[in-house]
């Protein structure tokens, strides 16, 4: 038994550990062989990572497809919030204008006003032109890795200002599930060059 560690001195130093054979080097042979594992090794890497970049270009794919499945699903939503809540103001206002003393154009402003703050048209406006740059990129032949990772983003951002301009409970939920769909995307394009 050793006590302490084994060191490669003590390897080196031991006798019939190593042993020095004189032996004819042809060293363009040696090269040859060298520069022949090294393409091999090179063109094996290239294979690998061009079915790997397949795979992940087809996760990235259905993942987008997803996010415009729900951005759709956000548009109709969106619209039928925004005329439900029209409906109830706009009978709100009617109850209101029966009183005279009320200014009807003031309260017919505030109505649109409440309405506009609510409105997620230009936010999934947005979110659909980020969709095509992502499809876009993805179709690129060159290195497009950070390109996703601002566009996800930027789509998180559209996804968060939906969240807080909808207080509806499907859009909400739509909304969690849309997020969950960018941030899977946003972990992919980690693996993309």
């Amino acid at each position: 038994a050793l006590a302490g560690d084994v060191t490669l001195e003590m390897l080196w130093s031991a006798p019939g550990v190593v042993r020095v054979v004189d032996a004819p080097r042809d060293v363009g042979a040696m090269r040859d062989t060298a520069f022949d594992a090294v393409i091999d090794a090179l063109s094996e890497l290239d294979d690998v990572k061009q079915k790997e970049g397949s795979a992940l270009e087809r996760v990235l794919r259905a993942s987008v497809d997803v996010s415009r499945r729900i951005a759709c699903m956000l548009r109709d939503e969106g619209r039928r919030a925004h005329d439900e809540k029209k409906g109830r103001a706009m009978k709100r206002l009617r109850d209101v204008v029966g009183d005279a003393t009320v200014d009807a154009g003031r309260a017919l402003q505030d109505v649109m006003l409440s309405l506009e703050r609510t409105d997620v048209t230009e936010e999934l406006d947005r979110l659909d032109s980020h969709l095509e740059q992502c499809e876009a990129a993805l179709a690129a032949t060159q290195p497009v890795g950070r390109r996703l990772d601002f566009i996800f983003q930027e789509m998180s951002r559209e996804a968060n200002t939906l969240g807080a301009k909808c207080a509806d409970v499907r859009i909400s939920a739509l909304v969690i599930d849309l997020k969950s769909e960018i941030e899977r995307l946003r972990e992919q394009a980690q693996n993309v060059e």
